[in-house]
């Protein structure tokens, strides 16, 4: 057998231990309310989808830029690679036949081109097509979809963050549960320790309470590693310091929720949802597909270059410029086979493969919704029996308490009666985690508020 203090040292050790990972760190309070509001606040993938969701947004409200004409600028200081030289004929002025404007003699001139020349040059150009506003159109679905991502991963943030925060109340209950029934094991080994060294009962009998009582210890144990464990990926979502102890503030209990009432659509499930943003977005792409390819596009263009010969003698410019308007039509599109009316079927059937895709998804949608809703109802009924059994044994332990009272029962069966009222109450409370998670998963399918804590928990 193991000595008292050798027993009393293991259960201080384990409690301990408990204390120390726990930390000592400063103490936070929080309700249901809180934990979620802080996760939405802290949540990383959150924070990265709403600058994914400001880019979107920014092309959103930018997007008429597309009729911003292309402007290019640029400035040239070169020689050629041999000098110009020439020779012109020009007339003398002193052999004008009076009043005529007419000479009778000329002169030759010989004439030579510097080879360095400085040249600047502005050309602007703007194209227009048809497929300008499904672009523009897409932009804007894009941004959509980002937002109604962005929306999905909240609410499954909110489903997780509830469910955590429960698991961490039922492993709570779970552990003084089992440190109740360790008290009793320990008492009822002492108590056989006791009447064994007075010769009322056999060492046989010691020795199972003292193996039932030494089996509490490492059960115990792995509850509390596992709830520290738990608490310190809980922190770690909220982002509170794993040395801060923090505190849930809640009961299990189930709220008032009418699932007969409950109205719902596969339609409103988000998967069925971002099915649609993306058939959306195929379409709108085939169609700025089918207008570039199509349809004629036009742009209108402007050069200005003036250029100066011999920029170290002369400040002459000679200005050069067009201006030009032009349309183009793609007619290798129309031919059969080409290459764009073979794009324009890849993407049709790509759109039809997405809305195929949509259907399986609703159907499975209603699938798992029913069964999420079935789960719920036939967690209710386990609830119903298990409500029933914990007031047997309720009544159990004060009927018992009452025989021992009287010396008609002795402790081991008060003993027995009370464990069983406590494993009672723990299959209760596992139950209502049970059914608080069925309801959670279904306000996440349905994208619908469910769920009030009772008593503004």
């Amino acid at each position: 057998m193991i000595p008292r203090k050798t027993r009393r040292a293991t259960v201080a050790l384990i409690l301990l231990t408990f204390l120390v990972t726990k930390g000592f760190g400063e103490s936070q309070t929080m309700t249901l309310e809180e934990v979620v509001q802080q996760g939405k606040e802290y949540n990383l993938s959150l924070r990265a989808l709403d600058l994914e969701i400001l880019n979107q947004k920014r092309a959103v409200d930018t997007s008429f830029n597309v009729f911003f004409p292309k402007i290019d600028t640029s400035a040239t200081f070169g020689r050629t690679n041999a000098t110009e030289s020439g020779s012109v004929v020009l007339p003398v002025p002193a052999s004008e036949i009076p009043g005529t404007g007419v000479y009778d003699k000329v002169t030759t001139q010989s004439y030579e081109v510097d080879p360095w020349f400085l040249r600047f040059s502005i050309t602007t150009s703007l194209a227009f097509s048809p497929a300008i506003f499904d672009g523009i159109s897409l932009v804007k679905a894009d941004y959509a979809a980002g937002l109604l991502k962005r929306q999905e991963a909240e609410r499954r943030l909110e489903r997780d963050l509830k469910k955590q925060f429960y698991s961490l109340l039922l492993l709570e209950e779970q552990i003084n549960i089992y440190l109740e029934t360790q008290r009793t094991a320990e008492a009822r080994y002492q108590q056989n320790l006791t009447d064994y060294q007075n010769g009322r009962v056999s060492e046989l009998s010691v020795l199972n309470s003292q193996v039932a009582f030494e089996n509490t210890i490492p059960l115990i144990y792995d509850l509390q590693r596992s709830y520290s464990y738990y608490v310190d990926l809980f922190k770690s979502t909220l982002g509170i310091e794993r040395t801060n102890d923090i505190e849930l503030v809640g009961h299990i209990e189930l709220p008032a929720v009418d699932l007969e009432s409950i109205v719902w659509s596969p339609q409103n499930r988000f998967d069925v949802r971002a099915q649609n943003a993306t058939i959306e977005l195929a379409e709108y792409q085939k169609a700025a597909e089918f207008r570039t390819d199509f349809f004629p596009s036009f742009i209108l263009s402007f050069d200005y270059s003036p250029v100066l010969v011999d920029p170290f003698n002369s400040t002459s410019w000679n200005d050069t410029g067009s201006l030009s308007f032009s349309v183009g039509l793609p007619l290798d599109s129309f031919l059969p086979s080409s290459p764009a009316r073979m794009n324009q079927e890849r993407l049709e059937n790509q759109i039809r493969a997405l809305e195929l895709s949509r259907q399986q998804l609703s159907e499975l949608g209603q699938v798992e919704i029913s069964n999420t809703l079935n789960a719920l109802e036939g967690s209710l009924q386990a609830i119903r029996a298990l409500e029933l059994s914990l007031r047997s044994n309720q009544r159990n332990v004060e009927l018992v308490q009452e025989a021992y009272g009287a010396g008609i029962r002795n402790l081991l069966e008060l003993d027995n009666a009370e464990d069983e009222l406590r494993q009672a109450q723990l299959n209760l409370l596992n139950e209502k985690y049970r059914y608080l998670s069925y309801l959670f998963d279904l306000e996440y399918q349905i994208d619908t508020p469910l769920y009030v804590p009772l008593g503004g928990e």
